[in-house]
């Protein structure tokens, strides 16, 4: 049975801003961060050096526009976390959640653990039906803080 694919919502302007966060946060890891093509269930893969080796994580990206501190979790697709965990324990490395908020850049590091679940999602301007789905919330708290990081 195959899957129904929702629309794609992903534009230009939200791979430019996830291009630009992806170079810049892997000179300040000093790591290499590679975009994946646009249908894959991450969006980058991060290796040890800029040269590609070894792999060392696979990430997704997400952009909040607002402050860190505006809410006490981050709320995701429940699909996605688990298709970047599946795709992460079949490469055997690790799976990185990294969100820009307007004031900041943090990184969660799943550590596979069951995450508080609800049905959820964008409500304020639903686009489709999908829109409304199984959700996870992650304590923002859980997030590592990229001290110096600057945008």
């Amino acid at each position: 049975m195959s899957r129904k694919r929702r629309p794609t919502y992903e534009s230009n302007a939200h791979r430019a801003t996830q291009d630009s966060a992806a170079e810049r946060l892997g000179e300040y890891l000093g790591v290499g961060i590679k975009s994946t093509p646009k249908y894959c269930a991450y969006d980058w893969e991060v290796y040890g050096s800029a040269k590609g080796e070894p792999l060392l994580a696979i990430a997704e990206f997400k952009r909040r526009r607002k402050p860190r501190g505006a809410y006490p979790t981050l709320m995701i697709s429940a699909d996605k976390i688990m298709r970047c965990r599946a795709c992460a324990a079949e490469r055997g490395v690790s799976f990185w959640l990294v969100i820009e908020w307007d004031d900041g850049l943090g990184i969660w590091d799943d550590d596979g653990r069951e995450l508080e679940s609800e049905m959820g999602g964008r409500t304020f301007a639903t686009r489709d039906a999908g829109d409304i789905e199984q959700v996870v919330y992650i304590p923002v708290a859980d997030f590592n803080e990229l001290p110096g990081f600057s945008f």
